[in-house]
């Protein structure tokens, strides 16, 4: 059994734990489990036919992730491996310390491996898939073998509240996760944050609707957003501002329109959220 990684685990509530989560689910995935009939033992992962139009239709998500992990690698303490998925699990590139790229390799976790639940059953992608939210795993809470000596953390990847793929970041079992949690987190805020700036809907649509209407950028930026069902933290995670800067541009855009709240806003502006 192949062991990528050189060397007990607290989870912070902010992440979801496998213990934390629903049994009923739990109970349904062991029967999916029982029907698929997949291998645990198996050494190598299941590698998919058509990766190549498959990243070239990620690839500018998987561009900007590279960028913040290379902007952080040298920093990171352990041995470790950032993975990050297509919405369906399949691996689009894969990132780490030279030993564990060159170990994951002897289990083909390589770009075009599969991640699914249907060819690896349970394990830190798969079960954020199911559940669309960050999860924790540790050790035997893989139904592989070659997963059972690692922590594994996942994170959905989303655009305008759709899903778009998975960031993964894996590491020895037995080393603190206390610096891997923030560092995933981050990563996945920041390329949030810089896909929706590049997003057609940001600038070129409701925003410039808004400033021809006689609102300021930040306005116009907030409004998009207000108008949209954003809570007024995603608001400011996205905008890089604090809580309340959001807040009060909110209240300068109910006082320039002659309006008193959100309900209003939107009928005024026939516009819907997409949730």
């Amino acid at each position: 059994m192949s062991h990528i990684f050189h060397s007990p685990l607290t989870v912070p509530m902010k992440f979801k734990s496998y213990a934390a989560i629903n049994e009923e689910y739990k109970a349904d995935w062991v029967k999916e489990l029982h029907e698929l009939k997949i291998n645990t033992n198996k050494e190598k992962l299941t590698i998919v036919n058509d990766f190549h139009s498959i990243f070239l239709n990620n690839r500018d998500t998987a561009v900007l992730i590279e960028k913040e992990i290379i902007s952080i690698r040298e920093y990171l303490p352990y041995s470790h491996l950032f993975l990050f998925t297509d919405i369906n699990a399949v691996a689009l590139n894969v990132w780490g310390d030279p030993y564990s790229i060159e170990s994951a390799k002897t289990l083909d976790l390589i770009p075009g491996a599969s991640l699914s639940f249907s060819n690896t059953g349970i394990n830190a992608v798969s079960i954020a898939m199911k559940l669309n939210e960050m999860v924790i795993l540790n050790g035997n809470e893989h139904d592989l073998e070659m997963f059972k000596k690692w922590t594994s953390i996942c994170s959905p990847i989303r655009q305008n509240e759709n899903t778009i793929g998975y960031l993964n970041l894996s590491f020895a079992l037995f080393e603190q996760n206390l610096w891997a949690i923030p560092v995933l987190a981050q990563i996945a805020v920041q390329v949030e944050r810089k896909i929706f700036k590049n997003s057609p809907h940001f600038e070129k649509k409701l925003v410039v609707q808004f400033i021809n209407s006689g609102f300021s950028k930040r306005e116009s930026e907030v409004a998009c957003l207000w108008l949209q069902n954003y809570s007024v933290l995603k608001i400011s995670v996205l905008l890089d501002v604090s809580e309340g800067t959001v807040k009060n541009v909110i209240q300068k855009i109910y006082k320039k329109t002659g309006i008193r709240n959100k309900a209003e806003f939107l009928l005024k502006y026939h516009l819907t959220s997409p949730q």
